[in-house]
């Protein structure tokens, strides 16, 4: 059987408690069956804080629309915002909102991450590309938060 994963890294709670040792931080916490829906329930409430607009919604589709697998280049997502009439600065703010949004979940869920929005989407640089992909758990809340839209 494998051993339960504890972040958007795929890393084992051993391995979180012994880098957590390392850093000189608590050690990670009991797994925990539901921890997985417990943060897919944390996404959503998070995403629920304020209005979905325009940016949001055009970066969470886009993220969204990928194979589970896929990393989506900022390039991408700047695309459909110009497609929209929206400009790369807009695609910045969205992100941003998003990253504001997920700071909003509990410290457990983000204490550990380089970002906040690594809670929702997994960031990625390379070559000077930037990419994003959505995390299991920021996958299944956005499809149940864009489900939930009225008229969308």
């Amino acid at each position: 059987m494998t051993a339960p994963t504890y972040s958007i890294h795929g890393l084992t709670f051993d391995q979180v408690a012994a880098i957590n040792a390392l850093l000189g931080r608590d050690a990670a916490p009991t797994p925990s069956p539901t921890a997985t829906g417990a943060l897919v329930e944390e996404i959503e409430k998070a995403l629920d804080i304020q209005p979905l607009n325009r940016q949001r919604e055009l970066i969470l589709r886009a993220l969204l629309e990928r194979a589970a697998d896929d990393w989506t280049p900022f390039a991408e997502i700047v695309s459909r915002f110009e497609a929209e009439g929206l400009s790369r600065d807009q695609a910045q703010a969205g992100l941003r909102d998003l990253s504001w949004q997920m700071s909003h979940l509990p410290q457990a869920c983000i204490a550990a991450l380089p970002q906040k929005i690594e809670a929702l989407a997994e960031k990625s640089r390379s070559s000077g590309v930037t990419s994003y992909r959505l995390t299991p758990a920021g996958r299944e809340a956005t499809g149940r938060f864009l489900a939930r839209q009225p008229g969308r």
